[in-house]
């Protein structure tokens, strides 16, 4: 077998998350330095593979896959363990693994006195692993669990110092606000699934999907369009992730954590997965103009008008 950026591609993901096992286990044991260093190596070593896998994609023009192995298998229904890298997913990749080594760098200083500094970077490997996973995810099924991922790290990361009751309040909120929105995204994703499986095309992969768009133009759920309901409900999800209205309550508490946890998840990675997921679907949305208008009118800012000075 040849060796090449889509055959290391799950390395991308799992790198971070073999820093948080190692934080996590040993971390309070270790030297400062050490948790720090492997920490902060393991985004940077994700990132070099992230620009490795990129210039292949830019060479060969066509999207890098790495299946595996089945990992779940129901019947008609086989979800499979896979990671793809495509343009759209390059974009993410760079800035989630390029932003996030710069922040893990940043934090050695930032957190250098705090007592739980191994725990901190356990949490924010963890959170990398996530989202990484959430966007080189191949099916919805893999996608879901980096989307929980990001939701539980945010839930830990925002609440980190959870001793201050108002830090520990202000982590549960944003969780239990980012479960009404996946409350969202699971429904639409059942709408989905079971119309694919009622028409004989029990697919979860996006490439999948994509192949039944005729079938999805023309199915109907309750007497609605299929891509309306389900466009609508997983923009209800989106709302979550990416602090939207009516779903954007969460946000502002969420700076009670340290400062690094805010670069990271609020202004850079976070808040761009619902972006990221209603991009991904962009196929779907393109089906029905009433998710789409809903998707538009959420952009809509009002602002107080200027006043001359």
């Amino acid at each position: 077998m040849e060796f090449g950026p889509s055959n290391v591609l799950v390395l991308i993901p799992l790198l971070p998350l073999l820093g948080a096992m190692w934080n996590g286990v040993a971390g309070h044991r270790l030297p400062l330095k050490t948790v720090g260093v492997v920490a902060s190596m393991m985004p940077i070593l994700s990132f070099c593979l992230a620009v490795w896998a990129f210039l292949t994609l830019r060479e060969t023009g066509e999207p890098l896959h790495q299946e595996l192995y089945t990992w779940i298998a129901s019947g008609s229904l086989n979800v499979p363990l896979a990671y793809s890298f495509d343009q759209l997913t390059a974009v993410m990749v760079l800035v989630v693994s390029g932003v996030g080594a710069l922040i893990h760098i940043y934090s050695v200083g930032y957190m250098h006195d705090d007592p739980s500094y191994g725990r901190y970077f356990a949490y924010l490997n963890l959170f990398t692993f996530a989202m990484l996973t959430l966007v080189m995810a191949d099916n919805l099924v893999l996608m879901f669990v980096g989307w929980e991922g990001v939701g539980v790290c945010s839930y830990l990361l925002i609440g980190f110092w959870y001793e201050d009751t108002e830090k520990a309040i202000a982590g549960k909120k944003a969780f239990i606000v980012n479960r009404i929105g996946d409350f969202g995204f699971l429904l639409g994703f059942f709408v989905l699934f079971w119309t694919l499986h009622q028409h004989g095309h029990a697919t979860v992969t996006f490439a999948g999907i994509r192949e039944q768009v005729d079938v999805l133009a023309h199915a109907t759920f309750m007497g609605m369009p299929v891509p309306a309901v389900v466009g609508v409900l997983f923009f209800v999800g989106a709302t979550g992730k990416s602090a939207q209205l009516p779903l954007y309550v969460w946000l502002p508490d969420a700076m009670a954590g340290p400062t690094p946890v805010s670069a990271l998840i609020h202004a850079a990675t976070m808040v761009t997965a619902g972006v990221y997921m209603v991009a991904r679907m962009g196929f779907m949305y393109s089906l029905s103009p009433t998710a789409m208008s809903v998707v538009a009118l959420s952009l809509i800012h009002i602002s107080e008008p200027t006043r001359p000075r």
